[in-house]
């Protein structure tokens, strides 16, 4: 609470004259009124929560829920008179630092492969696993076999990724994984064709990962949005929450999302059905989108079937 007082302080010291409520919540209007500015631009009270409108003196026109949320946030752009852009470019810039961590952890990867693991970053796709909200979690088994059929058919490798509070669900992918230490002189079995970075980078370590990788796989959870900013392909799954609000930028053709009556439901945990709505968005479903990405994407060298 200290720390957000002095964080006041310093913001209304600076006398500004404009104001971005880019949030919709109480305290980002509470943060904005704060600052004194004689402008203050938020949402449309008809789509803001928590009275985050009444801190606010202009607002943007309503939305309704069929409108991308970039495609909201735009509209702010709108009233101010700015071009909109034909194609966003967040600007992500990686530190020779952050590049060569990614680098070293890979390697460290690569060298629990069999010797005649065919690995490169362009043969590797990474598994967003985990999100907040229980009910946007797919599943560890599904997520095994979809390693398993991405090396088989096309010698992909599965890099894992997420953070420390998703250690669990990694050793439970693994767990399914699990065919037992290969023999000598035996090639590298479906476990060694995942590689595990759970935990193990900071967020724009995440960003320098992706910017290397094929495509990602993930449900709505930031790190796919990160994906997506950073211009990797990215196959998102969908269910709790809707994809036409939120789907990654400039990978609104690769979203999955099965047609179930109580999705897209936007609880945190599923009330009993078992998560009906990713259950069907099964590894197959999956395995059918990502033969249309590796067929329709020329701009990355092209990747044979694994014999």
């Amino acid at each position: 609470m200290a720390a957000y007082v002095e964080f006041l302080q310093k913001i209304r010291s600076r006398r500004f004259e404009l104001v971005l409520d880019l949030q919709r919540h109480i305290k980002s209007g509470f943060t904005s009124w704060a600052t004194g500015a004689k402008t203050r631009i938020g949402f449309n009270p008809k789509n803001a929560k928590e009275f985050n409108w009444i801190f606010n003196n202009e607002y943007i026109p309503r939305a309704d829920d069929s409108l991308a949320k970039i495609d909201h946030y735009q509209k702010f752009g709108d009233l101010l008179g700015l071009p909109e852009p034909e194609r966003l470019d967040f600007g992500f810039q990686f530190t020779k630092c952050e590049e060569d961590k990614v680098d070293l952890l890979l390697s460290e990867c690569r060298a629990r492969l069999a010797p005649d693991a065919d690995f490169s970053w362009d043969k590797s796709v990474a598994f967003i696993i985990g999100a907040a909200w229980e009910s946007k979690q797919w599943f560890p088994d599904y997520y095994a076999r979809l390693v398993s059929e991405l090396f088989n058919r096309w010698g992909l490798f599965s890099i894992l990724v997420g953070h420390t509070g998703e250690r669990r669900l990694a050793d439970e992918i693994y767990k399914c994984l699990d065919i037992g230490e290969p023999s000598e002189g035996r090639v590298h079995t479906q476990r060694y064709a995942a590689m595990d970075l759970v935990g193990k980078l900071s967020l724009k370590e995440l960003g320098s990962l992706f910017s290397k990788l094929r495509f990602a796989i993930g449900s709505d959870t930031g790190p796919t949005h990160l994906a997506a900013a950073v211009g990797l392909p990215v196959i998102s799954l969908w269910g709790a929450t809707s994809h036409y609000r939120s789907a990654p930028y400039g990978s609104e053709h690769l979203v999955l999302a099965a047609s179930v009556d109580c999705s897209p439901c936007y609880l945190r945990q599923c009330p009993g059905l078992g998560r009906i709505c990713l259950r069907k968005i099964t590894p197959e479903v999956v395995i059918t989108q990502a033969e249309l990405l590796l067929t329709n994407h020329s701009t990355r060298s092209e990747i044979k079937a694994h014999s």
